[in-house]
């Protein structure tokens, strides 16, 4: 497994695509960390959108795509994810959003995010293939 959590990812420059899993449940995340290793890609890990603003520039530069499951505040997470591109001048990475499925999202939320993957009718497959072209995309 390559899984890094935020303090021992500034020790370690990867090679490997990186994408940063933001997932405060357990036993997601290790079904998220496995789904992403098999992919061939490198995972960095915070539990909440709180984290998103605490990571380090060297941190945030790191990931080729990220992955959220069930933000509690979606579009206040993606107001801090875009203005931290800003700050640093970069290219965001794609963002792919699992949810529960029931939500009506902000049109800015929709408008910012790669791929939106429903619970309800769970399709691993179609999520693994976008993931790989959001990092494609980023590469």
């Amino acid at each position: 497994f390559f899984i890094f959590f935020r303090t021992k990812m500034s020790l370690y420059k990867s090679t490997l695509p990186t994408v940063l899993l933001v997932e405060n449940d357990p036993q997601l995340e290790e079904f998220f960390v496995r789904m992403i290793v098999n992919c061939g890609y490198e995972v960095l890990v915070i539990r909440d959108e709180n984290d998103l603003p605490t990571l380090n520039d060297s941190e945030f530069t790191s990931f080729h795509a990220v992955l959220v499951d069930d933000l509690v505040n979606p579009l206040r997470f993606f107001q801090n994810y875009r203005q931290r591109y800003v700050d640093l001048n970069l290219k965001k990475a794609p963002v792919l959003l699992v949810t529960s499925g029931d939500e009506d999202f902000n049109p800015d939320v929709v408008n910012n995010t790669f791929f939106i993957a429903r619970k309800v009718n769970f399709n691993l497959s179609a999520l693994t293939e976008k993931l790989e072209e959001a990092v494609n995309l980023s590469s």
